[in-house]
């Protein structure tokens, strides 16, 4: 009996600690690309917004971070998002676009809309990175330009990348 029980306990504290290793990956387990869609479509873009909490780590950094790794379920909801998106958070969800291009250029193009600021092809294709080594954005525009070359979309993005490539300081310069 008392083995029974050595083993029920270990097996709770085993799974106790799956769940809150789970939980600590997904901080927001109930939130996904489909929940968020619902949320937005009953409550308005800029309203889910303005009620996520603000800060490192917040819900909004989780959605991008999610929006920025290609995934085409998270890539859908940003068209939404961009409706009702503030300066910092159209800029930010540029910046997440930017981010999947190499990893998903098809689904980044399929989203793209020139009549919304933060999805659009200038804000989008434009390296609106404020952050990352030269090395790491010599890497990205390679990345994106071997990504965008290969999609039959991809002119009027690839001519924006290259165009910025082209005019920026460090390219220019040789650095």
């Amino acid at each position: 009996m008392k083995k029974l029980i050595l083993f029920l306990m270990l097996v709770s504290f085993y799974s106790l600690a799956v769940d809150r290793h789970i939980i600590a990956k997904n901080p927001y387990p109930n939130l996904t690309p489909e929940q968020l869609t619902l949320q937005i479509k009953q409550q308005g873009a800029r309203a889910v917004i303005a009620n996520m909490p603000e800060g490192d780590n917040g819900e909004w950094d989780y959605i991008t971070d999610h929006i920025a790794s290609g995934d085409m379920a998270w890539l859908k909801v940003a068209p939404l998002l961009a409706k009702g998106s503030d300066a910092d958070s159209s800029e930010t969800l540029s910046t997440a676009l930017a981010t999947a291009l190499p990893k998903n250029a098809n689904g980044v193009l399929s989203i793209l809309d020139d009549s919304n600021v933060p999805i659009s092809t200038d804000s989008v294709c434009s390296l609106p990175f404020y952050q990352g080594t030269e090395a790491e954005l010599n890497q990205y525009v390679v990345d994106s330009i071997r990504a965008l070359y290969k999609n039959k979309g991809g002119e009027k993005c690839l001519q924006k990348l290259i165009s910025t490539t082209g005019n920026s300081k460090s390219f220019s310069e040789g650095d």
